[in-house]
């Protein structure tokens, strides 16, 4: 009895000592992670921390460090959820911790455009039927009504205090009949353009993501045969830009293209993913298709 509670508490003993090993090497690891400049645990990382511990401890090696390490990321993830959100008060400190999340500052600022570009619209068209209607019965607008009328429909909006529309911009859009602009002249891929955008992000949500080349085909062939495509080549010609053995759609137009949906596309360097069957297949995955 006395060789079985000893054989136990050795082997106790032996199990807490190497949680204590695999636990500070994901410490290790999550701290390459975190100050990595792309987040992730650098490349060759696991091998270096495997070389320096193997002569103390022989018993270590990858398989070993990779499940512990996801115990480890799975266990933070439960305890930040799990953490209770009271409001507290927080000390100044030097260093800013944190940030924004990734892309929601192109994000907002073309939702800011759109807000102001929606209230100089409804200014003007407030503006241009209460002055015709004033024109109908023989009387003028008061002084200050236009400026009145901008602060009321931007408060409305909630328009930033240091964005200001002027009233000059609101008079351009009165001359002969009301134009409502919108910052130039429309592309006549207005109407293609969002359903391009949506097939390109499904493409990157399955990990195929589409080279230059591909996306102009593919916007190519969405238009092939249809009104858009015979609009583009009568606009083409009365430029004397086209050429019937090119691609209607080529580089520049792709340009303008990505500015106009810089807050849903971006562009980087290819990346290689690993194919994992068993995580892919699943009830989700095959619920979607």
């Amino acid at each position: 009895m006395l060789k079985s509670n000893l054989s136990k508490s050795l082997r106790a003993n032996k199990k807490a000592n190497r949680e204590k090993i695999l636990t500070r090497l994901c410490n290790e690891i999550n701290y390459a992670a975190i100050t990595a400049k792309n987040g992730k645990v650098p490349y060759g990382f696991y091998k270096k921390i495997i070389a320096e511990i193997k002569d103390e401890e022989p018993w270590v090696n990858r398989n070993l460090i990779c499940f512990a390490y996801k115990k480890y990321c799975k266990r933070k993830e439960c305890a930040s959820r799990e953490a209770p959100t009271k409001a507290s008060s927080i000390v100044a400190s030097s260093t800013r911790q944190g940030g924004r999340p990734k892309g929601s500052t192109n994000i907002k600022k073309h939702h800011l455009k759109e807000v102001v570009l929606a209230a100089k619209n409804e200014i003007a068209t407030i503006y241009l039927c209460e002055k015709e209607k004033r024109r109908k019965e023989g009387l003028q607008l008061p002084n200050g009504w236009l400026n009145n009328k901008i602060a009321e429909i931007s408060a409305k909006r909630g328009i930033p205090m240091d964005i200001s529309i002027s009233p000059s911009t609101i008079w351009k859009r009165k001359q002969g009949k009301m134009v409502l602009q919108g910052g130039g002249p429309a592309s006549l891929m207005a109407a293609v353009e969002p359903h391009l955008v949506e097939l390109i992000c499904a493409m990157a949500e399955i990990r195929r993501c589409l080279t230059i080349s591909e996306a102009l085909a593919l916007a190519n062939d969405l238009i092939h045969g249809t009104e858009t495509e015979k609009k583009i080549i009568e606009w083409k010609k009365s430029r004397k830009e086209y050429n019937k053995d090119s691609p209607l759609l080529g580089r520049k137009w792709w340009k303008l293209f990505k500015n106009r949906w810089a807050h849903r596309l971006v562009t980087k360097r290819g990346q290689k993913f690993a194919l994992d069957r068993s995580s892919a297949l699943t009830y989700s995955n095959v619920k979607k298709k």
